[in-house]
């Protein structure tokens, strides 16, 4: 999934950060998924378009917690949310 940004850098030790992805996302469908046309013969796979709105904290410049919840455009009625750390390589404050 294609991924965008916007940071605000305003504090030392965090900055908040707001964006979205926009993609596709594979569900399959099981107890937790229902996928449309799935009872009549297709596929119980589906590629999927979605869109992810995110946000979070990056702290010291080196950690970053993400919050996202991914929702597909269509054919999913059901929608899934993530918290996810990661480490941050360059990006420094000049």
């Amino acid at each position: 999934m294609a991924c965008a940004d916007y940071n605000w850098r305003n504090k030392k030790e965090y900055n908040v950060f707001a964006g979205t992805e926009i993609g596709f996302t594979q569900y399959m469908n099981g107890a937790n998924y229902y996928v449309e046309g799935a009872e009549n013969g297709a596929s119980t796979n589906s590629l999927v378009p979605c869109i992810a709105p995110r946000f979070g904290v990056e702290l010291f410049d080196k950690l970053r917690v993400t919050f996202k919840t991914e929702m597909p455009i269509f054919k999913v009625k059901y929608f899934y949310s993530t918290i996810t750390f990661g480490l941050v390589f360059g990006g420094k404050k000049k």
